[in-house]
């Protein structure tokens, strides 16, 4: 005789992990919660750059919590969103906020200069920097997973990722 309990379906299965992602997805926007409100508010521009890298502050440590959320659901296959999410973002707070700090300062660096270099009409530079922001960005998406994996060091990160 079959098994037709609802547990055992492939889709519970389905639901349930769908139910983890959204949860987690959600206390990653609540992290983030003070960059959507300026980003709704205070119009962009060059003026305003100050107001957007201090309101990216907190995406740094949510990014690792997020990471280690989803690595606990891929590894365990059970998660506990909100305490898995807390427990990440206060243990990792420290690291990933050194490392988002460097990335973030790196990052407004090299886009202020690309479009200073923009407006000045020198597009050949604006483009150099703007690939190099692109690839700081793919360094800060390496990074947070080993962050979020490991208990490693921002040398120790940047040496992995370069």
């Amino acid at each position: 005789m079959s098994n037709k309990n609802i547990i055992n379906s492939q889709l519970y299965r389905i639901l349930r992990y769908g139910y983890f992602f959204l949860l987690s997805n959600l206390l990653f926007l609540i992290a983030n919660g003070l960059f959507l409100f300026i980003f709704v508010t205070v119009p962009p521009s060059l003026d305003n750059t100050v107001f957007y890298l201090l309101a990216l502050l907190p995406m740094g440590p949510a990014l690792t919590a997020l990471f280690f959320s989803m690595g606990q659901l891929v590894r365990n296959k059970d998660l506990a969103p909100v305490m898995d999410f807390v427990r990440a973002y206060r243990t990792n707070f420290v690291i990933s906020m050194k490392y988002w700090l460097l990335q973030l300062g790196l990052s407004a660096i090299l886009l202020v200069d690309a479009l200073y270099f923009y407006r000045k009409g020198w597009q050949i530079l604006a483009v150099i920097f703007l690939l190099l922001f692109l690839l700081v960005s793919l360094f800060s998406l390496i990074g947070f997973p080993l962050l979020a994996t490991f208990e490693i060091n921002v040398k120790t990160i940047y040496q992995a990722t370069v």
